[in-house]
């Protein structure tokens, strides 16, 4: 097993690039709640044990069978009579057991990972209707660690790794006791989610695509991989894929468009290193006259740490100009 690793025991399922992420302990529902949504569209990651590459935040599974018990055998039958299912295996220290066969693209896209959207508790509660309730993301935090395996093992890097993966992730608890109502409801929250963001690209549908994710990066949610090529191609065009890049982290983002901002992130800091680099030696040489170097524009925002430069009334320009510069350890000169 990699050591950028963190295994939490959680169901995990993907659509369009975003995962759902459902860990909870053993007799939750969750891998019923998972079998359910494998005939809704979702592509199975894992039933069981999802992973977690520390390094880029993303999931990956090993769409192995769907492990089915008791009660939930009997459950999937009814639902999904198609199902292929083992002979029931009984008297184990689980009782009753059976694996479903999972499809044959969940195996075939067995190393395609997802960038996690959703963190979900799923309970399974006798009688209770299928219901999402907004949970801290402190507590989910909590109960993550809770179940993942080898948490304390990565110490720090467990920690900040697990941290940035709740903090991309909308948060929730979820309650059900009908399999056919648990798979409709997360049809409908995921469909309102998808149409509030199409509501706001209709808004902005008279900017370019580019403008529009630039001021709402959580558009970038519900764009189609055309919408994807578009986008970069405009940012790429306007010299801000890198500021793009920027602005999306946390959000999800489609395989195929990741390489694209990763490098683009990766030239704007080798970018920031040479210009760095020519400033030092410009102080050295200019160290003898006692001349400070005077930086303009792009430079100076650069070595600030501004992702762009700013737009004020001229009144204002002096103050906000000298605390930028003098940010960057540079001096400003004022033009007419």
């Amino acid at each position: 097993m990699p050591i950028n690793t963190l295994l939490i025991h959680a169901a995990a399922l993907e659509m369009n690039g975003r995962a759902v992420l459902l860990p909870a302990p053993p007799g939750s529902g969750k891998s019923t709640l998972c079998a359910g949504l494998l005939h809704r569209g979702w592509r199975l990651l894992s039933d069981e044990l999802a992973l977690l590459d520390m390094q880029t935040a993303l999931l990956t599974g090993m769409a192995r069978p769907v492990n089915l018990k008791n009660a939930s055998i009997d459950l999937l039958r009814t639902f999904e009579p198609r199902d292929v299912l083992t002979p029931a295996a009984p008297n184990t220290s689980k009782r009753t057991v059976v694996l479903m066969r999972p499809s044959a693209t969940a195996v075939r896209r067995v190393c395609e990972a997802a960038q996690a959207a959703w963190i979900i508790l799923p309970r399974y509660r006798a009688g209770s209707a299928a219901t999402f309730t907004p949970f801290e993301k402190a507590a989910t935090f909590m109960e993550v660690a809770e179940q993942s395996f080898n948490y304390d093992i990565h110490g720090v890097r467990g920690f900040r790794a697990l941290g940035r993966l709740v903090d991309q992730c909308q948060t929730l608890k979820f309650e059900y006791s009908r399999l056919d109502a648990a798979v409709e409801q997360f049809a409908r929250a995921r469909a309102g989610i998808a149409d509030e963001s199409r509501r706001m690209m209709g808004k902005a549908s008279t900017r370019p695509l580019l403008v529009s994710v630039l001021l709402e990066p959580s558009l970038s949610a519900v764009l189609t991989l055309p919408e994807w090529d578009l986008l970069v191609r405009q940012a790429r065009r306007a010299r801000l894929l890198a500021r793009l890049a920027w602005l999306l982290e946390g959000h999800p983002v489609p395989p195929p468009v990741r390489p694209h901002l990763s490098s683009a992130l990766l030239m704007a800091e080798r970018q920031r290193e040479a210009t760095g680099r020519e400033v030092a030696h410009i102080r050295r040489a200019l160290g003898a006259c006692q001349v400070p170097p005077v930086l303009l524009k792009g430079a100076a925002y650069l070595l600030a740490g501004s992702a762009s430069g700013l737009q004020a009334p001229r009144a204002d320009c002096s103050p906000i100009s000298t605390s930028s510069c003098r940010a960057a350890s540079c001096r400003w000169s004022k033009r007419p």
